[in-house]
């Protein structure tokens, strides 16, 4: 016999009834609906798992448009997978024909094999389609559906392992965003192995005693600033002052647009001579070094109309680079992902499971290391995201902050180290640690000693 209710990752559950079956997400006692089937009806969704395994708007998802259900197993993160085999034609729109809905830890391949492929099999009931099932094989890919195993024993509950974070919100409606877990391009859930740290500092004695808080936010940096508008998100916002100045540059090269037009249409309309500019001669000792005659009159009406047309052509691209800019990046813990907002539509979207770490780097003075200051300057600072691939993402920036202590293992070493709220000084490092959490990822400090 199926179970009703089937546990899954993620804090995620499957309500599999005879002519019904749910994907739902379950935090604090409180349950919201993902995906919804029933029979004879097409699938629905709700917008963000549409966005997260790039479905399109409509919400409805048509059993002719699945070639079959399948569970299976991935080495890559030694999971069970529960999805849908789409087909070919929303293959070609999205990129892909898997579309992941629940998936199940198990390092050693026998402890979720019956769950999964039960919510599996129900699925498959419900809405009519085929069911495969695909073994575990370790020592090489079996990419061959088999029938699935026969139900046998109880199954045992699935428990979450401890590191997994509770983090995702509910709300009661199928038609509001949902949170759900993050998916990589396969569209498996990921938590991030644990990174291979970076060489330790000599031990601090100072480290024995409690970490201190991290300090609030907001925190403000040079054209942005970081605020958490809910525990499980961060927004980085423009600073007022950024939107000001792009909009004075715009004004001002207008203006010096105009003058430069008026000034060359009054040349040529105002009835006197054309300006002009006289030869240039230079002589050293009797012998001509330079020697330019007189360009002809209306070369200074020509230079005011090219300036002219320079400075409305920077005026323009102030104004489009204002407009278009990305004016509010979201961090979001719900779905471990990292949003650049162009309005309300993300223009960019960086899955957490691509990121290896948050960097604050820091520019910091050198110092004399046989007769330590107390302080050294910090001349520069920038918060970036290190993905996975090598590549960084700049967030924000920061010209001028507070001398930070040197501490005994401070060195005029350029490094990489663990950041942690022993060291946490200045503002760029409070945000890379505020991100860090937020994403589940770990922050590193990058000193550069200039």
């Amino acid at each position: 016999m199926i179970q009703d209710r089937i546990p899954a990752g993620g804090n995620l559950w499957i309500d599999a009834q005879a002519t019904r079956w749910r994907l739902l997400i379950q935090t604090n006692g409180v349950e919201r609906t993902l995906v919804e089937a029933e029979t004879g009806q097409p699938i629905r969704y709700a917008a963000a798992f549409a966005a997260q395994r790039r479905l399109d708007d409509s919400a409805v998802l048509r059993p002719e448009e699945i070639d079959q259900v399948v569970v299976g197993w991935s080495n890559k993160d030694e999971s069970w997978h529960l999805g849908l085999m789409l087909s070919a034609a929303l293959a070609q729109a999205r990129g892909s024909r898997w579309c992941e809905l629940a998936h199940w830890e198990d390092p050693l391949t026998t402890r979720h094999p019956m769950t999964a492929s039960a919510a599996g099999e129900r699925l498959a009931t419900v809405i009519g389609r085929p069911f495969a099932f695909v073994k575990a094989k370790t020592d090489a890919p079996n990419a061959n559906p088999v029938p699935p195993p026969a139900p046998s024993a109880p199954r045992p509950a699935f428990e979450l392992p401890p590191s997994r974070r509770d983090s995702y919100a509910s709300q009661p409606s199928l038609a509001a965003d949902a949170a759900l877990p993050l998916s990589d391009p396969y569209g498996h859930y990921v938590v991030p192995a644990a990174p291979v740290p970076a060489p330790a500092a000599p031990l601090n004695p100072a480290l024995s005693a409690p970490p201190p808080p991290l300090p609030p936010l907001p925190i403000a940096l040079d054209s942005w600033i970081l605020r958490q508008p809910t525990p499980a998100l961060l927004v980085l916002e423009r600073v007022g002052s950024w939107g000001r100045t792009r909009l004075l540059r715009t004004l001002w090269y207008t203006f010096l647009s105009g003058v430069f037009l008026l000034l060359s249409v009054g040349s040529l309309t105002s009835g006197i001579a054309l300006p002009r500019i006289g030869p240039i001669r230079v002589e050293f000792q009797n012998r001509v070094l330079v020697d330019i005659p007189s360009p002809p009159p209306e070369t200074l009406v020509i230079a005011g109309f090219f300036c002219a047309a320079l400075m409305l052509v920077l005026a323009f691209a102030q104004f489009i680079g204002a407009v278009t800019a990305i004016k509010r990046i979201e961090i979001d813990g719900e779905m471990r992902t990292v949003r650049g907002m162009q309005g309300r539509r993300p223009a960019w979207t960086i899955p957490a499971a691509e990121l290896e770490a948050v960097y604050a780097t820091l520019v910091v003075q050198r110092i004399h290391l046989e007769n330590r200051p107390r302080t050294r300057k910090v001349s520069y600072g920038e918060l970036t995201l290190l993905e996975k691939e090598g590549t960084f993402t700049f967030l924000g920036a920061l010209g001028s902050m507070e001398p930070i202590p040197v501490t005994d293992t401070a060195t005029n070493d350029d490094v990489v180290l663990p950041l942690t709220l022993y060291a946490a000084d200045t503002p760029i490092q409070v945000a890379a640690l505020a991100i860090g959490r937020t994403l589940n990822l770990p922050a590193r400090c990058d000193q550069r000693v200039r």
